[in-house]
């Protein structure tokens, strides 16, 4: 059986992406398995979160933590998704062409 964790995280007050990192590797750092992080509060205005920023802070799970939000708020810059944007894009056309 695999072990699945869900952890709520909250990033009012971090004033920096490495705030962040340490808020969340902290909560899974004894986390085995598989994890799922919830951020909640309001995301400093100069921050520019991206999930491949949170993909190594926790290197005991077995896959990087699937990252969700739940009311966060602020001015600042949150990315979840793991692809850029052209590689985006190839996937969406890709996918596109694949059911017409």
């Amino acid at each position: 059986m695999t072990d699945v964790c869900d952890v709520r995280i909250g990033v009012d007050g971090c004033t920096n992406k490495q705030e962040i990192r340490d808020r969340v590797a902290g909560a899974l750092e004894t986390a085995v398995g598989y994890a799922r992080v919830t951020l909640t509060g309001e995301l400093a205005p100069d921050i520019d979160l991206q999930a491949i920023d949170l993909e190594d802070v926790a290197s005991n799970l077995d896959s990087p933590p699937i990252i969700r939000l739940e009311s966060v708020t602020g001015r600042g810059k949150l990315t979840l998704n793991r692809l850029g944007r052209q590689r985006t894009r190839a996937v969406v056309v890709s996918g596109k062409r694949a059911i017409t």
